[in-house]
């Protein structure tokens, strides 16, 4: 999901080394520390042109991408 919204392979690394990182979700269903970091930076580069698309955009795609994984939606 998230390498058909353009998420660089390295950032998907990233993510996936985050999410390993901080274990299962939290039960009241929120994104461990790492994982949140991680949405952050991306939103940032969002923000800042260094991934082509609005920042709106990408926290669309993040949280829904991210939510997918962890069987939320």
């Amino acid at each position: 999901f998230l390498a058909e919204h353009k998420v660089p392979e390295k950032n998907i690394a990233e993510l996936k080394q985050a999410i390993e990182s901080d274990g299962d979700i939290s039960s009241t269903g929120q994104f461990g520390s790492n994982v949140s970091t991680w949405i952050g930076n991306m939103c940032s580069k969002a923000a800042s042109g260094g991934w082509l698309i609005s920042l709106t955009t990408a926290a669309n795609v993040l949280s829904t991408g991210i939510s997918k994984y962890y069987g939320l939606s």
